[in-house]
């Protein structure tokens, strides 16, 4: 356990008296003053308990001048920064096809713009994307098999009802009957609800 550091009355007028110096300077003057050997850290406590504040609180003074003033961005242009136009190694062209997280995702514009290729075959066959609040499911839960006959456009409400039904684990073949059952389950509670 630490020893208790004892203060005279003196040597705390004086503390409170100098709080604004840094707390290095302070250490330093009251260890001359009061001939003493406590650490910066010591004077630091004590000033902290009782709220004997610097003054200082990190911002810039009013009219002060920033180190960085003058300078653009960051730092200055040097040999190794991108020049307008150019094209990183790493860029692909439009229409390229990546597979990110078990998801096939296409390029669809520059500079960085990609889209879910489910969404797309869905789009081009039927015309229009899936509506807000609508997920396309993968009925054999392999997300790079986007054939539209694998793709069925489902609910929030549809989705919970297959995940408690242990989608993933039925057989191939009954999936889309239980897919139609927790439809017809949704429709059932919407109209109990009068939506």
């Amino acid at each position: 356990m630490a020893k208790k550091i004892i203060y005279s009355e003196d040597e705390k007028t004086f503390l409170k008296a100098n709080s604004t110096l840094q707390r290095k300077e302070l250490a330093a003057a009251f260890n001359k003053r009061f001939d003493r050997d406590l650490s910066v850290q010591n004077i630091k406590s004590m000033c902290t308990r009782n709220r004997w504040l610097t003054g200082r609180d990190g911002r810039f003074e009013k009219g002060s001048r920033p180190a960085n003033k003058g300078t653009k961005g960051f730092m200055k242009e040097n040999g190794g920064s991108f020049k307008k136009g150019h094209r990183p190694r790493n860029s692909v062209s439009v229409g390229t096809e990546v597979v990110a997280k078990d998801w096939v995702k296409v390029k669809v514009a520059e500079p960085n713009v990609w889209r879910n290729k489910s969404h797309m075959v869905w789009e081009q066959y039927h015309g229009s994307p899936p509506p807000r609040g609508m997920f396309l499911l993968h009925l054999d839960c392999d997300f790079t098999n986007n054939a539209i006959e694998n793709l069925v456009m489902v609910s929030r409400a549809d989705m919970g009802k297959l995940n408690k039904r242990k989608f993933r684990d039925t057989p191939l073949e009954l999936r889309q009957s239980l897919v139609l059952v927790a439809k017809i389950g949704t429709a059932i509670n919407n109209r109990k609800d009068g939506q």
